[in-house]
């Protein structure tokens, strides 16, 4: 009696670890089969490349030309001459895969100083480095009051710092044009022909003056500026007003809105500091 009872126990016992050993099993299937039928399925399905043939536009605007955009500034900004209270705003973005390095914004840069040495506006070429890039942010320029249907404007603004001078400038991103250059001298430069560019107080007779090889007339510059916004190629441009005494002048719009573009010299500080283009700073609050 006493040898069946026990083989009786014993095989309750056994009964009851296989018991504990499938439900265990059950529950572990339960648990980790789901896991790995799912990555199965992504490694068989998911993971594989399709290839559409599709043109992507990467800029926010979709402005026909440059100067489409230097009219939607000056219908945000100005109207009959009257400065409007700064309705503009320029918010930094940083999208992601959105964007340029250093040394693609330096090429580019570099090439649009290229170009306005060509045409006359500056009288001595300027070469940036990517090295010397201190400041390079990205901007998106939106209208506040949404009254002119004011479509977005994305810009660079690159500043570029040595011992002897500061570069600032604001880069359209979609045309790659110079709204606005700023050139600050940290120490005096043998030669210097921005220096003597800026020595000419008065233009009163619109004819060529030369210097050292160089035409330092303010008439040369605003063509030129006029040539490299591609504003004498613009239909909606009725009107020009060039100040010679006063190194700025505006643009004319069929709609009777005006933008000013300028030159000018401070010589306030120290040594000076130069700009040109459009009054980015004054129009845009960043």
């Amino acid at each position: 009696m006493n040898r069946m009872h026990n083989t009786s126990n014993i095989r309750q016992i056994i009964f009851t670890i296989c018991g504990i050993a499938c439900v265990a099993t059950i529950l572990c299937v339960a648990f980790v089969f789901p896991k790995y039928y799912c990555l199965f399925r992504d490694k068989s399905t998911l993971n594989k490349a399709n290839y559409m043939d599709i043109t992507v536009n990467t800029y926010e605007t979709d402005y026909a030309s440059f100067p489409e955009k230097i009219h939607a500034l000056a219908r945000a900004n100005y109207f009959g001459n009257s400065l409007r209270d700064v309705p503009l705003r320029a918010v930094q973005v940083n999208e992601p895969g959105v964007g340029m390095d250093q040394k693609k914004l330096t090429k580019i840069a570099n090439a649009e100083f290229a170009k306005l040495y060509k045409e006359g506006v500056i009288p001595q070429q300027i070469k940036a480095s990517a090295k010397k890039m201190t400041l390079y942010q990205r901007y998106t320029i939106y209208e506040t009051n949404q009254k002119n249907d004011f479509k977005g404007i994305s810009c660079w603004k690159l500043v570029f710092s040595s011992k002897k001078r500061i570069i600032t400038l604001y880069l359209d991103e979609e045309y790659h044009k110079i709204y606005y250059l700023k050139l600050h001298r940290l120490k005096k430069e043998r030669q210097d022909k921005f220096a003597a560019w800026g020595s000419y107080s008065s233009y009163d007779k619109i004819t060529d003056v030369y210097h050292s090889g160089y035409q330092a007339n303010f008439d040369a510059c605003w063509n030129g500026l006029m040539r490299y916004y591609d504003l004498l190629l613009y239909s909606e441009t009725i009107n020009q007003w060039p100040d010679a005494s006063n190194l700025y002048g505006s643009i004319e719009f069929k709609d009777e809105c005006s933008i000013p573009i300028f030159e000018n010299f401070d010589k306030t500080t120290p040594y000076y500091t130069w700009s040109l283009g459009l009054p980015m700073e004054e129009m845009i609050q960043f």
